[in-house]
Order: structure tokens, then sequence, then C-alpha cells
């Protein structure tokens, strides 16, 4: 597909099947379009995708689009290969999609759900009852990433429910491996970012959720049900129950805002310092330490004699 709108096509299982060496299968990149129901088969030689994105060379930025019943198979390499891809999309969704990349080669790179935003920002996207399975040596069964080529692009505000993401390796894998990869901008020196993601209820085969960031921009990766079995790198704020140290500054009181877009909890550490008063939103809660839930867009505010020592926690 070009650039159309309020379009529908119903494959009803159709079969497409790449002859080539080169990329064929969906290509989405218009406002409220719909694609269900096909079979998307790389013949066992080169990539075939399913793809909603703004284009590199500009025009509409898909809107309101939405995947459903593809499913992308039988594919080999090349290194780079995306089957299926959100970028530049908002408000679009994918629904019971399942790429199987056990063909890939196990020395070619890979990333079989990819979520970018090469040429516009990323943002309120869902995926619900997708599912990918790596080739459990290379490669990535999920990526999201923020821009890697220097434009201050975000990818944020992702559901991903009743998703199942499968390494394919016999034992827990990171990525590079197989496993699931979250990088807020691909160790480039832009200020690109990932934040306020979900994964509901999503079932984690071998996975190994590895996070990167080159700075520290601060978002939130929220899990609600089934865990990774297992964390490698850093992502400021962005694991769940990560702390973040506020610095006390000023004078009293010091007033904390939450303007981080998701629930926090403010830890203010008894025993540290002198204080006299801990207000939420100009309201006293009589207390001089505690833990205190805070939405976004509500303060804080310690008076104190001596400086306090606070945390903020993501919920």
């Amino acid at each position: 597909t070009t650039q159309y709108s309020h379009n529908v096509w119903i494959g009803n299982g159709t079969h497409i099947i790449n002859k080539s060496t080169g990329e064929t299968g969906i290509y989405v990149q218009g406002i409220m379009c719909h694609v269900s129901g096909f079979e998307l088969d790389g013949n066992g030689a080169g990539a075939i995708h399913a793809v909603i994105r703004t284009p590199s060379s500009g025009g509409l930025q898909p809107v309101n689009c939405t995947l459903s019943n593809i499913h992308i198979f039988n594919f080999t390499g090349p290194t780079g290969t995306i089957p299926l891809t959100f970028n530049g999309a908002t408000n679009c969704a994918a629904y019971d999609c399942f790429v199987d990349g056990s063909n890939i080669a196990i020395t070619d790179d890979y990333s079989l759900l990819y979520v970018n935003c090469d040429n516009n920002n990323t943002s309120n996207c869902k995926f619900v009852r997708c599912r990918t399975k790596g080739n459990g040596a290379s490669g990535q069964c999920l990526e999201v990433q923020g821009n890697e080529n220097g434009n201050p692009y975000s990818t944020q505000y992702l559901l991903f429910e009743d998703c199942t993401f499968n390494s394919g390796a016999s034992s827990p894998a990171a990525a590079g491996a197989g496993g699931p990869y979250l990088d807020d901008n691909n160790n480039s020196g832009s200020s690109a970012f990932i934040a306020n993601i979900t994964f509901s209820n999503c079932n984690w085969i071998n996975c190994t959720m590895t996070y990167q960031s080159s700075s520290s921009h601060f978002g939130y990766i929220r899990y609600e049900g089934g865990m990774p079995q297992g964390f490698s790198g850093t992502l400021l704020g962005r694991s769940a129950g990560q702390s973040t140290q506020l610095s006390v500054q000023g004078t009293s009181p010091f007033v904390y805002t939450n303007n981080d877009g998701f629930l926090e909890d403010v830890v203010v550490v008894a025993g540290v310092g002198t204080i006299t008063d801990i207000s939420i939103d100009g309201v006293s809660t009589g207390l001089q330490a505690g833990v205190f839930s805070l939405g976004a867009g509500h303060s804080i505010s310690v008076s104190y004699s001596a400086t306090p020592q606070m945390f903020k926690i993501p919920r």
C-alpha cells in the first residue's frame, strides 16, 4: 500500500510468497487503514514484512491504522530483518499477529517486532495477543527503540497486552541471542527516548530483558502480570521498583512535583534531617517521614530545619 486513507484489505488467509531476495509484503503509510488475514511466506529466501510507518522521504504519518491476523514465517535474513514494524505511527494497533523467526540464520541480526521512530514520533500504539519466536542464537524477539539517526523523536505510550515473546533459546537469552531489547537511542547522541511502556499479562519464554541507554533520560517500563526471566543493562528509572534520589535544594520547604507522567511513590527517609511537616498538594499529612503515593501532576512539600533524604520510585 502507498499513501491511502480509509482503506480496508481483508485477506481471508491469502498466502503471499516472496519470490525474490528483496523485501516484500504489506506496507501501510496511510490514515485509518486496516489490513487483516494474510500469510506472509518468506519462501526461505530474503525477508518479508508487515510495516506501518512514516516514509523516510516524508509524507503521511500513519494514524489509526491496524494490522490483524498476520502470520509471517519461513524467512531468512539478511542481517537487519524486521518482519513486523511500527515506525512513526500514532494510535495504531496490531492484533493476533505471529512472527516466527526460527529459520533466520544464527549469524544474522534481526528484530521480529520492532517499534521505533526514525522519521516521526511513535505514540499511543498497542499490540494485543501478538507472538514472536526467535532463533535462540541471535537477534531480538522484540525491540523498542528511540530514534537512532540523531533526530529528537520519541517512542512512548505503548501497550503490549496478552503477548508472547519467545527467544527460541533453551534457557533465558538476552538481546543478541534472541531475547528482547529496550533502547532509548541506540548509542546516538540525540535526546530521543522511550517511555511509558506497559507489558500487561505477557508471557515471556526464556527472555532476559536487555536495557540500554547512552544518556540519563528518564522514563518508565511497567510490568503487570508476567515478567521476563531476567534483566540486564540499565535505563534510568525505567525498571519497576528502581528508585531515584531527589536532590533537596533551596530553602525550606522543598517542593517536588511529579512531572513524569505516571504514578510514583515518594519516600521521605526517617531519621535523616529534621522535618517539621509533609504536605500533599498543600494538605498537611501530620507526618515527618513515610512513603507517599504521588499521581502525575501532584506535589509533595517537605518543611525542614535540617536537610532530609528523599527518593522517588515508579509504580
